[in-house]
This record gives structure tokens, C-alpha cells and sequence, in this order.
């Protein structure tokens, strides 16, 4: 299953005073456990509350938390307290640990689990973590845009580690590893091939909404295979300025194939 979520509420100016959860730094955290995230239109508490699907959290220490939402309309959502699994079953059946080998805990989790309902809203969100020694690394607070399952998707998801290093020579034309601004860490490249075909409607839907969903969105998070990559749940952007839309066949009516690329920011 690929998730496209769009980018997260509680980034940016004055949202949150803890910049350290939400700057994509994994050498940045905060031992806080309890924090304010603003996600309303304005990002300060005041403003109208926006929708919200999913929370995402890095790090380490951390057994539960719970969400309190400053929420217009609080029956829009009952929350329980979040106790993180230790592990999610991917679609081959397999357990996979969602302790990565870096040591870092990562959770995605759905607060709109029944999508014939409205998505719950909020101003802000404050969430209160338990543990040992925690320290939080990364928190999003997620709206859920698109949803390709495995069985209707993608017929090609490869990934590319990308290390934003050189390799330069000197004079004697010796080799040297010159690394990234601020030590920047390796970032994904993920390419990817949609297979979309014609439903009983005459069109090939799943191409219209992610053709829909890249001309309308171009900084977004993404997470490819979170059941099997837990770790690889990020904020994205579209690397390459054209997205190839062809047919599958020369019958026009077997549907199409997208082919485009996705890159963490």
C-alpha cells in the first residue's frame, strides 16, 4: 500500500515551538513529552481547523502517547491512547519491525480508519508521550489525499538511496569524499510505475487522481511501502518536471500506464 498524505499540518513557522520535530533532521530531537502542534489555516491556534487523517512519529523510548485536540466539534473523533506495536505484518505476511537499524521507532498511525465518514478536524493537537527516556525526532500530523493498494497500484516501486555528498579530486588527481552542507543525511529517489485500467465508468480513475494529485500538489509526504519500510515516511516532492502518460496497448480502452518519480526533500 502507498500512502500520499499531504504536507504536514504542524510544519512551518509558528505551528510548532519545537522546531526539532518537524525539519526532517534525525540528529535533531527533543526530550519534551508533551507538546502544542498547531495545524489550523493560520498556524496559530486561532484560525479554522483543517482536516487530518494519520500521525506519523520518529523515535526512540517512546511506549504510548495521547492526542487531545483543541476541535470545533470534539464527537468528530474519540481518541484512545496510542500504545506503538512492535512490529506491522507487510502484504507478503511477513512482521516487520517498526524499530528501524538506526534504532529509531517509527509509527504511522490512522485516526480515519472508515473513509465513508468525514475526516476529523482540528485546530491544534497536543500530544502527551510515555516511555523511557523518550526523545522525539519527528512528528507529522497527516492529511490523507491518495491511497493505491498493492493489488491496483503500482507495477514498479524501486528506490534509490541518494548521497548528496562529492567525490572530488585534488591536484594529483587523488580521490576525496567531500560531504553534504551540515552533514546533510542520504535521502530517497523512489521511481514509480502505475498500472491504471478502465473501470465500469469508461475511465482509468486511478490515472486521473494521480495525475490530479501531482499537478495540484508539489510538496506532499509519502509513504511507499510503510508496512514494509516503516522508516521510509517522508516529505516529498516531484524531481522531474514531466510525468510519461501512455497507453497500455493499442487498444485505448485497456487502460494506462504512469510512469514518474518521487523525491524526499
Amino acid at each position: 500500500m502507498s500512502i500520499f498524505f499531504d504536507f504536514p499540518l504542524n510544519y512551518g513557522s509558528g505551528r510548532s515551538q519545537y522546531r526539532e520535530v518537524s525539519d526532517n533532521d534525525y540528529t535533531t530531537f527533543t526530550s519534551q513529552t508533551s507538546m502544542l502542534l498547531h495545524i489550523d489555516t493560520a498556524g496559530n491556534g486561532s484560525a479554522d481547523a483543517r482536516d487530518f487523517t494519520d500521525i506519523f512519529i520518529k523515535a526512540t523510548g517512546v511506549e504510548s502517547y495521547t492526542a487531545a485536540l483543541t476541535d470545533p466539534d470534539p464527537s468528530t473523533l474519540i481518541l484512545s491512547d496510542r500504545t506503538l506495536p512492535e512490529t506491522v505484518t507487510n502484504d507478503s505476511g511477513d512482521e516487520v519491525s517498526i524499530t528501524d537499524l538506526d534504532g529509531y521507532q517509527n509509527d504511522l498511525h490512522s485516526l480515519w480508519t472508515d473513509e465513508s465518514t468525514a475526516k476529523p478536524k482540528a485546530k491544534s493537537v497536543t500530544l502527551t508521550f510515555t516511555g523511557t527516556s523518550p526523545k522525539i525526532y519527528e512528528v507529522m500530523v497527516l492529511d490523507r489525499l491518495l491511497t493505491l493498494n498493492a493489488d491496483g497500484g503500482f507495477s514498479r516501486i524501486e528506490y534509490d538511496s541518494l548521497d548528496l555528498g562529492t567525490v572530488e579530486p585534488d591536484l594529483r588527481k587523488r580521490l576525496s569524499y567531500v560531504p553534504p552542507i551540515n552533514a546533510e543525511r542520504d535521502k530517497w529517489l523512489v521511481n514509480l510505475t502505475l498500472l491504471s485500467r478502465r473501470t465500469t465508468t469508461g475511465r482509468d480513475t486511478l490515472a486521473d487522481q494521480l495525475i490530479s494529485l501531482i499537478r495540484r500538489y508539489k510538496n506532499f509526504v509519502f509513504a511507499p511501502e510503510y508496512r514494509r519500510y516503516p522508516e521510509r515516511v517522508f516529505p516529498a516532492l516531484w524531481p522531474n518536471p514531466e510525468t510519461q502518460i501512455r497507453y497500455l496497448s493499442r487498444w485505448k480502452g485497456g487502460g494506462r500506464r504512469v510512469q514518474f518519480s518521487v523525491r524526499e526533500a
